[in-house]
């Protein structure tokens, strides 16, 4: 069972390799019975008692609400089995929702927690990780922490190494902070690495009365890797809104931030909003900011300012600044090939003023075009389907360097960018490296135009969005009765064979039937189900729901998930 239910649901094996050994897995259910080791997600961590690097564990936890403050052990992976519609949630009882293990050193460490929402309410961080040499990944969470009259910061760590990918953090703080300094995203205290990509997060805090910032460095040995993420700040007292506070002493690329979208906003009463504070106290840190966009929301202070302290310094490489980026300091704060926000003008090359947001998109667009292109910074899309752009009109004279980014505006349409495709002049085309690449609804992209090969690339994104790497089509509906849609994407229609036998029928069709398609299954009382390999096409999928029979079965909800060139 535990060896089946990963295979249909597509989740990688636990840290150390080998696949899901039954022997080695664990299965946590509410109100379960037969074939559910424990009811807690607690309860089947500490039933683990002889996890190690040759033998790691994995204890997978079926949709339901678990109220408990988890202490996790090194070696034992948590996945959660859930979806939209029944989540896996955790809810903190009293203290951290998730407390790390002390690991003597890092090759000792094997521990990934995928698929899970966190919630909490309390006056402690959400994850904490107060010692130890371990590695640990978050993969596809949601964090969801919000407190009222009380001060904390959302992940804590004092050790260690942490990634996040794909995950969604959310830290919000109503009512008076009672004297709090500072609330973080992040904050990191002691000598420990952080990994952050492809994530969203937001700070939101209701009348503070210090600093609210989305990642704090508070030690001289702290490496950051922050890639493709979107993050927003707000605060609506008289407070500061801060991205990042570092006071790391690490320089060359142990802290970079790359292809993010920051937006930064205090419209309080002298509120302010500092993109940067460099203050190392070594007088040695190096941060290095490439390929972002800092935006400002209302900001009654000082916006866009960078503090830079006495010998340390912030190198910017084609960045985009949505105001006045003038450093405060006497540290080093070199912009080379950075935008002017004054006039949008890059050093030496052509001015671009202001947003463009051109007519809705209604058809697949070639040589793309639009009034006031040329003297565009960013252009806002939306889109009454989902489309493709072959090409953009080069720049006058293919201006070398020209940056454009693109926001897909749209709330469920997609745009997608297309690799080579010969629709469009030459000299107007994407080179994508031979992929065509998705922009999703709510994401952005950064193109920058090569005049040595008369192209538009992509430097900077706030997805990966790759065109083999997201899901192209997908589905959830009911099986009892009359089948009914529950929500899908890029889905026509449905047919019902009989019982357990679907077809799919997509909208946008693949390329060929050589795609991924990934099947699983909800029913509140049968267990003894499972979904067979799917009979792919270009144009459909048609899918089975089997009993351990062999005969066909309708269950409560049935969804499909596909992935491939279209």
């Amino acid at each position: 069972m535990p060896n089946l239910a990963m295979g249909i649901l597509g989740v990688s094996p636990p840290p150390g390799g080998g696949g899901f050994d039954p022997d080695n897995t664990v299965i946590v259910a509410k109100g379960g019975t037969g074939g559910v080791d424990s009811n807690t997600i607690q309860g089947a961590i500490d039933s683990i008692t002889d996890a190690s690097a040759a033998k790691p564990y994995t204890v997978l936890v079926f949709p339901g609400t678990y109220v408990e403050d988890l202490t996790l052990q090194p070696f034992v992976s948590l996945y959660g089995l859930g979806d939209t519609l029944y989540p896996v949630q955790v809810v903190a009882a009293a203290g951290a929702a998730i407390t790390l293990p002390n690991v003597a050193a890092v090759a000792d460490a094997g521990l990934t927690i995928k698929g899970i929402t966190f919630i909490s309410a309390q006056d402690a961080p959400m994850v904490n990780l107060p010692a130890g040499m371990g590695s640990f990944f978050f993969r596809n969470c949601m964090f969801l922490h919000s407190v009222d009259n009380l001060a904390q910061n959302l992940v804590e760590q004092a050790a260690g190494e942490l990634f996040f990918d794909g995950c969604e953090l959310l830290y919000n703080m109503d009512g008076n902070t009672g004297g709090a300094s500072e609330h973080n995203v992040f904050s990191v205290t002691a000598e420990a690495d952080l990994s952050v990509k492809n994530c969203r997060l937001s700070a939101n805090i209701e009348d503070p009365t210090g600093t609210v910032n989305i990642i704090h460095a508070a030690n001289a040995a702290i490496s950051i890797s922050f890639d493709n993420n979107i993050c927003r700040s707000y605060t609506s007292g008289a407070g500061t809104c801060l991205f990042v506070f570092t006071e790391s002493t690490l320089s060359g690329d142990e802290q970079k931030f790359t292809g993010n979208y920051v937006e930064l906003s205090a419209p309080g009463f002298a509120g302010q909003a500092i993109t940067y504070l460099v203050d190392s106290g070594g007088n040695n840190s190096e941060v290095r900011s490439v390929h972002n966009v800092y935006e400002y929301g209302t900001v009654a202070g000082l916006e866009s300012l960078v503090i830079v302290a006495n010998g340390d310094a912030l190198y910017s490489r084609l960045d985009y600044w949505g105001t006045n980026a003038d450093p405060f300091g006497l540290g080093t704060f070199e912009n080379t090939s950075m935008w002017d926000p004054d006039n949008m003008e890059l050093a030496g090359r052509q001015n671009w003023t202001g947003v463009l947001t051109p007519a809705q998109i209604t058809a697949n667009q070639n040589n793309y075009n639009p009034a006031g292109l040329d003297n565009a910074a960013i252009m806002h899309l939306d889109s009454n389907g989902s489309y493709n752009i072959t090409g953009i009109t080069a720049p006058p004279q293919h201006a070398e360097g020209r940056i454009l980014v693109i926001y897909n505006t749209n709330q469920d349409k997609r745009i997608t960018l297309m690799d080579q495709d010969g629709a469009s002049l030459a000299a107007n085309r994407f080179a994508l490296g031979g992929k065509d690449f998705v922009i999703e609804a709510g994401q952005c992209v950064i193109l920058q135009y090569d005049d040595v090969n008369n192209n538009w690339r992509i430097i900077g994104s706030s997805h990966t969005g790759g065109g083999e790497s997201i899901i192209k089509g997908w589905i959830q509906f009911s099986g009892q009765g009359i089948i009914a849609i529950q929500d899908s994407y890029n889905v026509s229609s449905i047919a019902d064979n009989g019982a357990g036998n679907y077809t799919v029928f997509w909208d946008t069709d693949f390329a060929n039937n050589d795609y991924a398609c990934v099947t699983t299954y909800h029913d509140n009382s049968i267990l003894d189900v499972w979904t067979p390999t799917s009979l792919l096409a270009a144009a459909s999928a048609q899918v089975f729901c089997w009993r351990s029979t062999l005969v066909g079965y309708d269950p409560d909800f049935y969804s499909v998930m596909a992935i491939g060139d279209q």
